[in-house]
């Protein structure tokens, strides 16, 4: 029903038993009745190669004619979109090593501890289930907060032209710290 032609076989562990082609040809005392049997057996096994390497043939001449393209197409899009974040991020990358700003619930903070404690009791005090809350922006980028119900968990996306996603955890700097290292 899947129009796939699988292959069963076993091999006996013990030396002393016959095949049924021995049997029969023991039997009739011809050994041309093993060969024929052999080959019966040899042509059988021919017949699913070659339908196995032409289900295999197919499968790639529809992934040359569907599936490849629209995934070049795909990561081409994909590829304009890192792009332009990349420049988005160098037009407003903080200049000093130690400036920093990021706006959480419409206020700005211009401290990493000030913005991870804010950031931390946002995600305590949110249980939304899967969708996407607008929690502020960073450096050019948008920021909502996910929670990840499959271990629960709570996710930022940044999102420019497309969105990239970081973990958050308990530790204030260290989400800070996170959110840098995907920019």
């Amino acid at each position: 029903m899947t129009s796939k032609s699988p292959v069963r076989s076993c091999h006996d562990v013990d030396e002393s038993v016959l095949s049924f082609a021995e049997v029969k040809a023991l039997a009739a005392g011809d050994s041309n009745i093993k060969e024929k049997m052999d080959l019966d057996i040899q042509v059988t096994k021919l017949k699913i190669l070659k339908a196995d390497h032409a289900s295999q043939k197919y499968k790639l001449e529809d992934d040359i004619s569907k599936n490849l393209p629209k995934k070049i197409a795909m990561l081409k899009e994909q590829f304009a979109g890192y792009q332009a974040d990349i420049q988005m991020y160098k037009e407003n990358k903080l200049a000093g090593k130690d400036s920093f700003s990021m706006e959480l619930g419409g206020k700005f903070y211009t401290d990493k501890k000030e913005a991870g404690a804010a950031l931390v009791g946002i995600c305590r005090s949110t249980k939304v289930p899967e969708e996407g809350l607008p929690v502020g922006g960073y450096q050019g980028f948008k920021m909502a907060l996910h929670y990840k119900a499959a271990y629960a968990g709570f996710i930022i996306s940044l999102t420019g032209k497309i969105s990239h996603n970081v973990e958050i955890g308990s530790d204030i700097f260290g989400n800070i710290q996170r959110i840098n290292n995907v920019l």
